[in-house]
């Protein structure tokens, strides 16, 4: 391998090793904004005004993207703490 592709290669691990990192976030952004959009629906409903849509599919995605943000993070976690005993039994 050239010097240049070993560069290109190693940016391209950290990259990927990045995303999968901060990767979980979107998941849980979803599900905060989607929860955020249920409960404007429930104060309306409290508030007296009409409501054209039934919003429990909406909690219910809302807790599929929570349980995998969730799940995510904790492979996350147990990647990078693998990563970190590895490299310190290395030492």
């Amino acid at each position: 391998m050239l010097p240049r592709s070993k560069h290109i290669v190693r940016m391209a691990v950290r990259f990927l090793c990045f995303l999968l990192s901060i990767g979980w976030l979107v998941p849980l952004g979803f599900s905060l904004s989607i929860m955020q959009e249920w409960m404007e629906r429930v104060d309306a409903v409290m508030a007296g005004r009409p409501v054209l849509l039934n919003s429990f599919p909406l909690v219910s995605f809302a807790g599929q993207m929570a349980n995998i943000a969730f799940i995510w993070l904790s492979v996350v976690a147990v990647s990078w703490s693998g990563v970190l005993l590895f490299h310190r039994q290395k030492k």
